[in-house]
């Protein structure tokens, strides 16, 4: 059972701090390139998750277990899955709240990506990054211990 809460746990605090529900004292945007980030899960428009993390092939049992890695370095963002690169592209910050959430804007062909990096806290109260990479009706969602 705790095998299974850890990711649902982190997945709903990753979706609240999207949505501001998740706040923390610190206003500096997260290092992003020199955070180590994990992948959680890749869902479509409508929420439902394709593709997960083997860690989460339990709790997502009809999603295909993929290995998507992000690299941000250089203010370049590149997204691959199994190997082949789905995305790369300059980013630049274009928005901040003041709660650590950055929403960037990504220089592609296509304009339906965009980034977003905010803060999400788990239900043991613990803070992590967490990095949203929409790709045409699909989004990326990846999470990162906080650096101190």
């Amino acid at each position: 059972m705790k095998k299974i809460f850890i990711p649902v746990a982190l997945l709903l605090a990753l979706i609240c701090a999207i949505t501001g529900m998740a706040a923390c004292g610190d206003r500096t945007p997260l290092p992003v390139e020199d955070m180590e980030w994990e992948f959680l899960t890749l869902q479509d428009k409508d929420g439902n998750v394709i593709c997960c993390a083997e860690s989460n092939a339990e709790l997502y049992p009809d999603a295909k277990v993929a290995d998507a890695e992000v690299v941000l370095a250089n203010n370049t963002v590149t997204l691959t899955v199994d190997g082949g690169q789905i995305l790369s592209a300059a980013y630049t910050s274009v928005d901040k709240d003041g709660k650590r959430t950055t929403i960037y804007s990504l220089a592609t062909d296509n304009d339906d990506c965009r980034m977003v990096s905010s803060l999400a806290k788990t239900s043991s109260g613990t803070n992590l990054g967490a990095l949203l990479i929409t790709v045409g009706e699909n989004t990326y969602y990846f999470y990162a211990p906080l650096i101190d």
